[in-house]
């Protein structure tokens, strides 16, 4: 168990900034490195505001609703050869110069790879990501 005090918060797309820390995970057993991780990641508070009573839904993203703007993302291609990093780029690209803050993954296709994933933190898209075939 670990503290981080006051760590830079990560925002949502248009509403601050996208800091990423990097996060070093070693196992040991004495001296000798069992295993180890490095991994980025993005300190938020990101909730869920669901009142059916007066149909409100909405994100909360370190205490501020957040209006979420995006679409349905399908895979680049099922033959996943094809589904390259800069395809993914190019379509996160045209998410942002689109206003989108938000991007949900279908549930028909395929898990996104990693870099998706990556970049979808870098970027600020909250991403909503469906069970496949749910």
């Amino acid at each position: 168990e670990f503290t981080v005090e006051n760590p830079p918060l990560w925002n949502v797309r248009g509403l601050g900034e996208q800091p990423l820390q990097t996060v070093i995970l070693t196992v040991l057993e004495g001296e000798k490195v069992l295993c180890g991780h490095t991994e980025k990641i993005g300190f938020r508070s990101l909730t869920v505001k669901n009142e059916p009573e007066n149909g409100k839904f909405c994100f909360v993203c370190n205490g501020a609703e957040v209006f979420a703007m995006g679409a349905d993302i399908i895979p680049n291609d099922q033959l996943l050869p094809f589904a390259t990093d800069k395809r993914t780029e190019g379509m996160l690209e045209q998410c942002g110069d689109m206003g989108f803050n938000c991007v949900r993954v279908w549930g028909g296709g395929v898990y996104p790879s990693d870099y998706f994933l990556e970049k979808c933190d870098e970027e600020g898209f909250i991403l909503w990501q469906d069970f496949m075939f749910a």
